[in-house]
């Protein structure tokens, strides 16, 4: 099965290694411009990639945040503007 998951790019890392590529996204300056981008593991480490082409569709950017606001019960006025 792994060899299938490598093959379409599914990629499953450790805790050890998910937790120390958190942190080091966090805080390592080397990934300091790195707001709002995608990185994947690739045998141990971590590289920028393109998000899947589903993560582009505004309406379904659209229907998860409204269902997310549903979810929590999120007012109006609680809103940010921005996403209004």
């Amino acid at each position: 099965m792994n060899w299938v998951m490598k093959r379409t790019g599914i990629t499953i890392g450790s805790v050890d290694f998910s937790g120390t590529a958190m942190a080091m996204l966090a805080v390592d300056p080397a990934y300091a411009a790195g707001s709002g981008k995608y990185f994947q593991s690739n045998n141990g480490e971590l590289i920028e990639r393109r998000s899947s082409e589903l993560s582009y569709d505004q309406a379904r950017q659209r229907k998860l945040w409204d269902d997310s606001k549903t979810l929590v019960g999120l007012k109006a006025v609680e809103e940010p503007a921005a996403l209004r």
